[in-house]
């Protein structure tokens, strides 16, 4: 009941750069997190999602 009415937003560069932070909570293959490191203002990975995928991450990136 609590999350009634919410509804997914598309992963897209103006999407994502449109929020304070990005929080990785789960670990999908088909995310693309490219795309994730590089529009992120602020990227919080609680799963070493980007670990060995090749992603430049930068000083916006935190590994939890």
């Amino acid at each position: 009941p609590a999350l009634a009415g919410r509804r997914s937003v598309e992963l897209g560069e103006i999407t994502l750069a449109g929020y304070d932070a990005v929080l990785v909570t789960t670990d999908h293959t088909a995310v693309d997190y490219g795309l994730v490191a590089r529009s992120s203002r602020l990227l919080l990975d609680t799963r070493n999602a980007l670990e060995g995928r090749g992603v430049g991450t930068g000083r916006r990136y935190v590994k939890i």
